[in-house]
């Protein structure tokens, strides 16, 4: 498999947005219970009844879109799309782990 550098750019544009979307949801929308229509929006909403953190639940919420994107959008699309589904609750944990919890 040939690696373009058009490619290269891409994973890193994609890195630099998937983190800037982590910390953002991280320290904007979870401590204002924010729920925007996302997936991150979502999450905040179905965690006031499960007891699971908010990476958790878009990680999860993100793996069922991916199966059903899979199906009706496309192979291409899907496995574009992994990474950054996947980045994003990666980058809350890591944040979650490492900097104090901040309840507004």
């Amino acid at each position: 498999m040939k690696i373009s550098k058009t490619g290269i750019i891409d994973f890193i544009l994609i890195t630099i947005g998937t983190i800037i979307c982590g910390v953002a949801t991280y320290f904007f929308m979870v401590p204002s219970n924010l729920a925007i229509a996302s997936v991150s929006g979502v999450a905040i909403l179905i965690g006031k009844f499960v007891p699971l953190s908010k990476a958790i639940l878009i990680l999860i919420l993100n793996l069922v879109l991916l199966i059903i994107s899979w199906f009706f959008v496309g192979r291409e699309f899907t496995i574009k799309s992994i990474y950054p589904s996947i980045g994003l609750p990666v980058v809350m944990m890591i944040l979650g782990h490492y900097t104090p919890n901040y309840h507004g």
